[in-house]
């Protein structure tokens, strides 16, 4: 069977991930539980596949589907040029364009153009998030409206929550924080593999505890007369007893993949959107942001990473 990679997911009550794919075969969506100690092992296909659109913020609809082409192939990607620039799509332009939370992913809280009324109903109620975390060793700043889901989806190693407000407010404020306090948007998956462990830092709340009264102050200052829902006060959660073995005393290897390359082994790690596996003496990473829209297969036995060397095998 051949699916084509959606995302890695974490899903709630309990909390646990799970890859979403798609069948090329029957057209349908269903997730794949990554279960820590279990065997993970897939090859990549080589062919990139439109991924469909993101209906609501739990719900898919596939390419197929949403162009009424039944029965008939998924739409094929490869590099486009727009503007002049050769972009990787992993969504046909239709699918591109249904997608429901679009204008959440490019808002930067200076205007308001939503791509549908039910957005836009989203954003205006005093439900949007602006949290801090720190991730790799990094404090970032950055907003959500499920700021529970969001952190694990980042790898937050902890995290607290500032405040709730108007999404488009909550966009400004977390540019201004950024700006003000000189605190990270994102943090690099490269990033997250090289300091994977929370133990390779003094992490303490010191440093959290700082930015967060820096912040407190900002909103104070700029934003009294915004419309805000409390939250608790400094209550920092400690999210990386959700990710597995994070004692890792080697280097982990990151899987660069190619079509009909494998990866897998024995999971022993999931943080955020990368998947640690052991596979014989050796620690492999694979970011799955990367495999989005890529097509692969599952195998039923240990993967064969010949061609991959471990950082172990440098030393």
């Amino acid at each position: 069977m051949v699916y084509i990679f959606i995302k890695l997911v974490w899903n709630s009550n309990p909390i646990y991930p799970s890859l979403r794919i798609v069948s090329t075969k029957n057209d349908q969506f269903s997730e794949l539980p990554l279960i820590i100690g279990d065997e993970f092992n897939i090859i990549f296909r080589g062919r990139k596949l439109c991924i469909g659109s993101e209906l609501s913020e739990f719900g898919w609809l596939t390419c197929v589907a949403n162009q009424n082409r039944l029965n008939k192939p998924f739409i094929k990607l490869g590099i486009q040029q727009e503007r002049g620039v050769a972009q990787e799509y992993i969504q046909c332009l239709d699918c591109r364009q249904s997608n429901y939370f679009a204008c959440r992913q490019i808002c930067i809280g200076k205007e308001c153009n939503p791509s549908s009324q039910d957005a836009y109903d989203a954003c205006q109620g005093p439900n949007t998030s602006v949290y801090l975390t720190q991730i790799g060793g990094q404090t970032k700043v950055g907003v959500s409206l499920n700021v529970n889901r969001r952190w694990l989806e980042q790898g937050s190693d902890y995290a607290v929550e500032l405040v709730k407000m108007p999404g488009l407010e909550a966009r400004r404020l977390e540019q201004q924080i950024s700006k003000e306090l000189g605190l990270k948007l994102q943090v690099r998956n490269t990033t997250k593999i090289r300091n994977f462990q929370p133990e390779q830092f003094e992490y303490g709340s010191e440093e959290l505890e700082n930015k967060y009264d820096q912040s407190k102050e900002i909103i104070s200052r700029d934003y009294s007369s915004t419309e805000k829902k409390p939250v608790d006060g400094f209550v920092v959660e400690d999210l990386t007893p959700h990710y597995g073995n994070l004692n890792i005393n080697r280097p982990i290897q990151t899987i660069n993949f190619k079509p009909k390359s494998e990866f897998g082994g024995t999971i022993e790690a999931i943080k955020g959107s990368i998947i640690v596996v052991r596979n014989g003496l050796y620690l492999y990473g694979l970011d799955t942001k990367t495999l989005t829209s890529h097509t692969f297969s599952l195998l039923d036995r240990k993967a064969s990473l010949g061609g991959q060397r471990s950082l172990d095998e440098w030393y």
